[in-house]
């Protein structure tokens, strides 16, 4: 009785058959069974793992720039010091941690780009579980009594 929304009016739905793993076929079997005006949003939950690996890439490099700006900074920010990194050859490190980021910053945007479409076709990056919110809390109580 205590939950906010919109945890008290949201239903984990889980076994989503893979002719209707999309938000908008999620949305329409809600809509379907409970009515348009009671059905607030629905959401399949989207695979992500070529995501995660760029971001968790993106913040190791992240946390590299930082350790070897540390570094520098400890060392008086001397240019004959400025911290080096072996990649086919030395490299300045700060230059190319920010540029690895830069570049990952744009990757991290191409895939979002990427799972946000494919996501309008069923299945693909659509997984078997989703997530329907409803206006009313009532409505949320129902639908996870029901088995569909």
């Amino acid at each position: 009785k205590n939950m906010s929304e919109p945890r008290s009016t949201t239903v984990l739905v889980e076994g989503i058959p893979p002719e209707s793993q999309s938000d908008e076929q999620l949305k329409a079997f809600f809509v379907k069974m409970f009515s348009a005006e009671k059905v607030k949003s629905a959401y399949v939950v989207k695979m992500t793992s070529a995501l995660r690996a760029v971001i968790q890439t993106k913040t190791a490099a992240e946390h590299s720039l930082a350790e070897v700006k540390a570094k520098w900074e400890k060392d008086g920010k001397d240019p004959e010091k400025r911290p080096q990194v072996f990649n086919y050859g030395w490299d300045d490190a700060i230059n190319y941690y920010e540029k690895q980021i830069e570049d990952l910053n744009a990757k991290i945007k191409e895939e979002r780009a990427r799972i946000i479409e494919a996501s309008s076709s069923v299945g693909g990056v659509n997984a078997s579980a989703g997530f329907v919110t409803f206006h009313k809390r009532s409505d949320a109580q129902v639908a996870l009594r029901l088995n569909f």
